[in-house]
């Protein structure tokens, strides 16, 4: 989530460089030089895209087994070094569940020893534990179209259900309630089967995470008119029922997804068949040589999707940890024409987008610090009218925690910039905890340049500043 999507989606806020010319070459010198060489209804958090998006620390292409999952005898994940998730919510007891290539956003709650749990028998498969999140605030707009005041208000609770009958086998089900969206339901139901102590099943509905991009996966504030970047490539999984297999050998990881939509996704209409052609594939072959990570990575869509969403994708991604610093880069194309590169003509390509990054955490002092930056390059062969051949964009994010008397305070700063046509956006905020039970105290301001939130022209800024109380418990 990001403070955009607030501004953006909710109703809360609503009022009434660099040429394009630089060569990718660049990126891929990178490539070698660092891998190759040794609302009142707003419906989302102001904050989360300020402190929660670097704290994505161990989503990989696939080689973990999933959450809630008994481990191996062996390395889980491939994640990068250091605990942003305890960095970042040092305030809250939270355990950040995305982190591994199965887990989901669902749910940031482990599972509970007491609680709920003391209600059941002592020999009971089930384990039951829930997150529950509450929000109220106020926002204010500055705009060249006039000023706005607005409240806020966000509530959410998840309950997770898990039953084990054995270290082989298990079930986990979350039930999502949200408001004043008024959606409850059944978020994500999935089973885990370990066979032969080696291998990997799982199947259901679930969402699954492939990918070592944290910021340029904000597929809301990065949204491409004609396509959106997905760095991960299962971004649509929980709209499915699928099965996954992950296969590790030696230092290898083989992951397989196999995707049938379920009957409420948009486009299904409810009778067709399952065959391959209704459904979708994808697979990654990761391996993982000292503290270097190589995946390639591919997506086949139904023949019934047709646009850019429809497109082939194949893949290669890496990452290596130096001197500290986690090092990262993602390179993807949308496939057009097969025949074509068959012909070596790069119009076979819908287009191809690298995004390179790094990252780093200072955590051995106090305060704790850590940065975040990403630059992205798509390149499009056969633009449309309104869309260069080249575009170029930059991500940060920046955060100080742990700061002063009790380590209650947080300062961080995010900022996106399109070096394209020299516009963005950048948020300054503070969180504030400890001074109510289970409280948090976030403020955030907002500034968008060149551009306002809906991509019109703006010729001075337009500013919106949002401040919220929010409670959160794990049970």
């Amino acid at each position: 989530m990001s403070v955009s999507r607030l501004f953006r989606r909710g109703s809360v806020f609503r009022s009434g460089g660099i040429r394009a010319g630089f060569p990718l070459a660049v990126v891929f010198l990178f490539f070698l030089a660092v891998f190759a060489a040794p609302a009142l209804y707003a419906q989302d958090d102001p904050l989360d895209g300020l402190f929660d998006e670097v704290t994505d620390v161990e989503i990989s292409g696939g080689s973990s087994p999933g959450d809630g999952f008994v481990p191996y005898d062996g390395d889980e994940g491939t994640g990068f070094t250091g605990d942003l998730d305890s960095l970042f919510e040092d305030a809250e007891d939270i355990s950040a569940e995305e982190a591994g290539a199965g887990g989901g956003p669902a749910s940031k709650s482990s599972p509970a020893t007491g609680g709920l749990n003391a209600l059941l028998p002592e020999s009971s498969p089930l384990s039951v534990s829930g997150h529950l999140v509450t929000e109220v605030g106020l926002g204010y707009v500055w705009a060249e179209s006039g000023n706005n005041l607005s409240g806020y208000f966000d509530f959410e609770n998840i309950l997770t259900l898990s039953a084990r009958a054995s270290r082989n086998l298990s079930l986990t089900g979350r039930i999502l309630t949200e408001f004043p969206s008024f959606n409850i339901g059944l978020d994500e139901i999935f089973f885990d089967y370990l066979l032969f102590d080696r291998i990997y099943l799982s199947g259901g509905k679930r969402q699954y995470y492939w990918g070592y991009v944290r910021l340029f996966d904000d597929d809301d504030e990065y949204d491409d008119k004609t396509g959106r970047f997905q760095p991960n490539i299962l971004y649509d999984s929980k709209e499915n029922i699928s099965a996954r297999l992950v296969v590790p050998v030696s230092v290898f990881s083989f992951s397989a997804v196999a995707m049938f939509p379920l009957l409420s996704a948009e486009g299904h209409s409810g009778t067709d068949p399952v065959s391959p052609s209704f459904m979708s594939f994808a697979g990654s072959a990761e391996a993982r040589i000292g503290r270097t990570t190589v995946n390639i990575f591919g997506r086949k869509f139904p023949s019934s999707v047709t646009g850019p969403q429809g497109i082939p994708i194949l893949g290669l991604e890496a990452k290596r940890t130096i001197l500290g610093f986690d090092l990262y880069l993602h390179a993807q194309a949308r496939i057009a024409s097969f025949y074509r590169l068959a012909d070596l003509r790069a119009e076979g390509f819908d287009r191809i987008t690298f995004v390179g990054g790094i990252m780093r955490l200072w955590d051995f002092f106090k305060p704790n610090i850590a940065v975040n930056l990403e630059y992205q390059n798509v390149f499009r062969p056969e633009p449309a009218d309104s869309d260069p051949r080249v575009s170029q964009r930059l991500a940060f994010v920046g955060a100080v925690t742990k700061i002063g008397p009790g380590e209650r305070l947080t300062a961080g700063v995010e900022w996106n910039h399109d070096l394209t046509d020299c516009s963005g956006d950048v948020t300054p905020g503070v969180i504030v905890s400890g001074f109510l039970p289970h409280a948090r105290w976030k403020t955030a301001a907002e500034i968008y340049y060149g551009k306002d939130p809906e991509g019109a022209r703006i010729s001075s800024p337009t500013i919106r500043l949002g401040s919220t109380i929010y409670l959160e418990m794990d049970y």
